[in-house]
């Protein structure tokens, strides 16, 4: 993983929260006992950086975002 650009945490859970990067994807990481752990990689969603990352307030859906706007939502995280 390249830096890191955009950051949410999970609005329902406290062992998940999901990682915007430089290097074109999002990922997911969660907590087992203290140890964080990247659980999944949401790659090829774009063709550049995705700059930010944000649950919606049930935390059952995600959307992302590139340089050029477009939207992307994830369900069932």
């Amino acid at each position: 993983m390249q830096d890191i650009k955009g950051l949410a945490l999970h609005p329902a859970r406290d062992d998940v929260l999901v990682l915007a990067s430089h290097d074109d994807s999002v990922q997911v990481w969660r907590d087992k006992a203290d140890d964080w752990y990247c659980a999944d990689t949401l790659a090829n969603a774009y063709a550049s950086t995705v700059w930010a990352v944000e649950f919606d307030s049930t935390g059952h859906l995600l959307a992302s975002l590139n340089p050029w706007m477009y939207l992307c939502v994830t369900g069932n995280l």
